[in-house]
């Protein structure tokens, strides 16, 4: 249970959030590799014998010294200052911890410690998180400990403009009939679930084309290690373009050619080989210098082995094990060949040969479970690597003229990378993605841009830019900002536009977007004054959107009696939301791999049986909707509607936990790798890979 205060824009008064969860702990033996994994103290008294008072060390962490060779206490912390005293009661040895922890669980001499389990570690058999009945009956019990000093808030309250999802350009595909329907219905709702398929393909070629520039071909490379996922992705393009049909048979061998009336697909796969082997192979590379040289090395073998090819192509899909496969982080080779396809003009997309499965036991272990599974990732690949190039459905709100006709949506994202990875080089920039109504190719812009570039351009821009000392302090970030959004601003000043930013990603670089600073129809850039925002565009609007992350918004759920409670969708008002009310709530459904009922329980019986331990509960994102900013005449209950549609693309199979342009800012942080620009090495492609510089410093944060 943890309980943090919190505000809300537009308000002075605090609120108290609180959140529940599961936290599982780990039981067996195990090895803490590439990570640092907490573990929790409790003695039966001080540690220190004649302490003056009861000491207790609530959690230190475990991690595997290379130095030592062994598993040790981490860093320089109390745990590692206790290991070497003379204790009233024995200290938890980590190479034994490690080798039995369950043994400690119930206390042993004294001492009781509980190491957390991490989703990165073998099966667990409790599932992740609380199911909306159990975390309504935890938080009704936790109200009466606040009580009288502190009031529930209040319900939520269901908006009252019609509740509809936007216009989709794709088509909805009929369910299918259950097994023993009668064979007439499912002969007609298979043949138009394949009328419908076929005109949602040739809607996606035709928007693919506008994307990529009339008259040029889609072009990939497919790096492979298995046939199975090299048949899959091309199976997935010939899924999603309904290309099957438009198969050319002159193409050589390793190359397929698809010309279709709207557009011409070009497929070359090669193998992966030693260019998705781990990094440093048998002598894994130490964190810092010693690792940016070997991502140095491997960047340019990947650059240097599609240049080789003599086909250029726009996107490469890379098939790479996940994770799992490489044990220790800086083994990992992936971010080494995106920047190599960065470096050869190209944007890339992973997929793993075989999903990991984790703790979910309803998983189908059989062929046939493997072959649907593959399918789904080699769709979502394919679907994503068209969305890199700059290719997205943007979704087509039913507010009428609430919204203007030919509106822009502006995002502005910090991409920020702190020396917390494998790389002490740290990274600062600025991003805007921009949506324009008249154009195919998303848009995106960095402050060392001049013009709008389309997406693909955006994500290459963003690798290997290390922070320079001109941007080490908080003072000089804020500056940057500012700097950057006053030009932007400027840029469209005279167009219809809606700006669109994330609380928690802007606010320490933009401090105007903080609870406490903004204020309705108002702006302030930087330093300078507080303005009215029409000052910056006659018809601009500011929406500041902000959800979960560190309980900022309140975990929810849709109460239905006393006993159980649901997931509901759709956009909400606070309790008492008076006439001009800015603030709302929205929420989505369940997503279409959620299978649990709504009243599974963990902890408690449900009415329906026995409690089940194993299940994975998901719960919805509240996304806190703030209309900061708008036009004389607009509804911001419209314009929080607007963003709600924004959540829900056509080529997204489920709601997206931001509106789209937002998404695809965050998503641009993938991207994100500050290893050292290789300028020269982008424009020629046989020199070798320049050594990175370390950034220095603390990060303002």
């Amino acid at each position: 249970i943890t309980i943090t205060l919190q505000t809300v824009p537009f308000s002075p008064v605090p609120r108290i959030h609180l959140s529940t969860s599961i936290r599982r702990w780990v039981r067996g033996a195990f090895r803490p590799n590439g990570r640092a994994v907490g573990t929790y103290l409790l003695t039966e008294g001080p540690w220190v014998a004649e302490s003056p008072r009861p000491n207790r060390f609530a959690l230190a962490y475990l991690g595997y010294n290379r130095m030592l060779r062994k598993v040790a206490w981490t860093g320089l912390g109390p745990e590692e200052i206790l290991s070497h005293l003379r204790l009233s009661r024995e200290f938890p040895l980590p190479d034994v911890l490690v080798k039995e922890p369950e043994t400690w669980i119930d206390g042993r001499d004294g001492v009781t410690a509980a190491v957390t389990y991490h989703t990165t570690m073998p099966y667990h058999a409790v599932g992740v998180g609380l199911g909306p009945s159990e975390r309504q009956r935890l938080t009704e019990w936790a109200e009466k400990a606040f009580l009288p000093e502190f009031r529930p808030a209040g319900d939520l309250t269901e908006s009252e403009l019609r509740q509809t999802l936007p216009l989709r350009v794709l088509k909805s595909l009929p369910p299918v009939p259950k097994k023993n329907a009668d064979p007439e219905k499912i002969a007609n709702i298979a043949e138009r679930r394949a009328e419908i398929s076929a005109d949602n393909a040739r809607l996606r070629r035709e928007h693919l084309a506008r994307t990529i520039g009339d008259g040029t071909a889609l072009t990939c490379h497919v790096l492979y290690q298995t046939e199975q996922v090299r048949d899959g992705l091309i199976d997935a393009a010939e899924r999603s373009l309904d290309l099957s049909e438009y198969r050319t048979a002159d193409a050589h061998p390793g190359t397929w050619v698809w010309r279709a009336p709207e557009v011409e697909v070009r497929l070359h796969a090669v193998p992966l080989g030693a260019l998705g082997g781990p990094l440093g192979g048998d002598a894994p590379p130490k964190r810092g210098k010693e690792h940016e040289k070997t991502v140095a090395g491997r960047r340019a073998a990947t650059r240097d082995f599609l240049a080789s090819l003599e086909i250029s192509s726009q996107v490469v899909f890379v098939e790479l094990e996940g994770k799992d496969a490489f044990k220790i982080r800086t083994t990992d080779p992936k971010g080494a060949i995106r920047l190599g396809c960065a470096d050869a003009d190209r944007v890339s997309q992973f997929i793993t040969p075989e999903e990991h499965r984790g703790g979910d036991r309803n998983a189908d272990p059989s062929p046939a479970g493997e072959g649907r599974d593959l399918k789904h990732r080699a769709d979502a690949a394919w679907a994503d690597g068209l969305r890199q190039v700059g290719m997205s459905f943007v979704p087509q709100h039913r507010l009428g003229d609430a919204i203007p006709e030919r509106l822009n949506q502006l995002s502005f994202w910090i991409v920020r990378r702190n020396n917390s990875g494998t790389t002490r080089n740290k990274q600062f920039t600025p991003i805007a993605v921009l949506i324009r109504p008249d154009q195919d190719c998303i848009m995106g812009r960095t402050p060392d841009m001049s013009a709008w570039v389309p997406y693909p351009e955006l994500l290459k821009g963003l690798t290997g830019q290390v922070r320079g000392s001109d941007l080490k302090t908080s003072e000089q970030q804020k500056a940057e900002t500012a700097r950057f959004v006053r030009q932007i601003l400027y840029a469209i000043r005279g167009e219809p536009t809606v700006v669109l930013t994330r609380a928690q990603n802007m606010r320490r670089s933009w401090e105007w977007l903080s609870n406490n600073r903004i204020v309705p129809d108002k702006i302030q850039v930087g330093n300078g004054p507080v303005q009215a925002l029409a000052l910056h565009g006659r018809q601009l609007r500011l929406i500041r959107v902000r959800d979960g992350e560190r309980d900022e918004t309140a975990q929810w759920w849709a109460p239905v009696d006393e006993e159980i409670a649901g997931i509901s969708k759709g956009l909400w008002k606070p309790a008492g939301a008076e006439d001009g009310n800015r603030l709302f709530y929205a929420t989505t459904g369940k997503p279409s791999t959620h299978q649990e009922r709504r009243d599974e329980t963990k902890l408690t019986p449900h009415p329906g049986g026995m409690a089940r331990p194993i299940a994975n509960a998901w719960n919805p994102t509240l996304l806190e909707i703030a209309v900061a900013g708008c036009v004389p005449g607009d509804d911001p209950h419209a314009w929080a509607m607007y963003v709600q549609h924004q959540r829900f693309a056509d080529d997204y199979r489920d709601a997206l936990k931001f509106p789209l342009v937002l998404h695809l800012a965050e998503l641009a942080h993938e991207y994100a790798l500050p290893y050292g620009d290789e300028t020269q090495a982008r424009t020629e492609p046989g020199t070798d890979a320049a050594e990175s510089a370390s950034g220095d410093g603390d990060d303002p944060e």
